[in-house]
């Protein structure tokens, strides 16, 4: 069998030789990808039910866990957004390795059949490890179009995720107590820092209800560009912000404890635009998709 996706088409192809059969199918959603799995294990099923497998004994399963992306996504464009939702776990349960849905629409359960091959219990699909120069697994292979890299801590989605949420509360948070607390001096500066801080939940706002980045390969909607560009000023903003914090502490203006919460949003602002320049957020470095020619 064979899979081709893009984000806004997914299509799967399977042959079985010995009986002369072939299924083929293709939707135009992104719900296709998984119907596809879904109907070709039906299939399957009711044509060809699959053999029981059993444990091949003495397989060190612990090697393997970790967690795995799919080494398959834009560097350039807009849609690396989509690794930060595409991590798989791969845990070690009783004599398998366990893992989310992957290959259908139950959990996957990879039963050892020697070092570093397994089989799925619910698809009977053959699935392998493979390892780098040093020996050490890096890369699960699913099925021919799908591979899997081992990626570390610093690599986690869940890490990624972890500061964008921590930076958007912290400012959240100092935004509110500039509005509260708003100084009699300083008020140019007041108004960039509390501009710095407003800016990251403007722009999760703005995908929020303007655009929708995984979506992009129908084509950029006029409302991506518009959030596209809350986070382009957020961005601005927040290194403005940096040029406003330095005055206020240079010419003691505020209090001291409006200080602090004012450069603690601002730090917060800079590593939330940081993610912005990682994921391809900042800019507007969407996918451009070619349209043919009216006849």
């Amino acid at each position: 069998s064979h899979e081709g996706s893009t984000n806004a088409a997914h299509a799967l192809m399977a042959l079985i030789p010995e009986t002369g059969e072939g299924v083929f199918i293709a939707g135009n959603a992104p719900g296709a990808l998984l119907l596809n799995g879904v109907l070709w294990e039906a299939y399957l099923d009711r044509y060809h039910p699959a053999v029981p497998r059993s444990a091949v004994p003495d397989v060190d399963l612990s090697q393997y866990t970790g967690s795995y992306a799919q080494n398959r996504y834009s560097e350039s464009t807009i849609g690396k957004v989509a690794m930060l939702l595409s991590y798989a776990p791969v845990a070690q349960g009783d004599g398998v390795l366990t893992m989310p849905p992957v290959l259908g629409p139950e959990p996957t359960e990879l039963i050892p059949q020697g070092e570093d091959i397994f089989i799925d219990r619910a698809t009977d699909t053959q699935v392998f490890f493979t390892r780098d120069a040093d020996g050490n697994v890096d890369t699960l292979h699913l099925i021919p179009a799908m591979e899997l890299n081992r990626i570390g801590f610093a690599q986690h989605p869940l890490l990624h995720l972890s500061l964008i949420g921590v930076s958007l509360l912290v400012t959240v948070v100092g935004l509110i107590v500039l509005l509260i607390r708003r100084p009699r001096e300083g008020r140019r500066e007041w108004g960039v820092i509390a501009a710095a801080a407003a800016g990251p939940v403007l722009f999760i706002l703005a995908l929020l209800f303007l655009g929708n980045p995984l979506e992009v390969g129908y084509g950029a909607t006029p409302g991506l560009y518009a959030a596209l560009t809350v986070g382009n000023l957020a961005a601005l903003f927040a290194l403005l912000g940096v040029i406003a914090v330095v005055q206020i502490w240079r010419n003691n203006q505020w209090r001291k404890g409006v200080r602090w919460v004012g450069t603690v949003a601002v730090i917060a602002a800079v590593v939330f635009a940081g993610a912005l320049w990682l994921w391809n957020l900042f800019g507007y470095r969407l996918l451009r998709l070619q349209r043919r020619p009216a006849p």
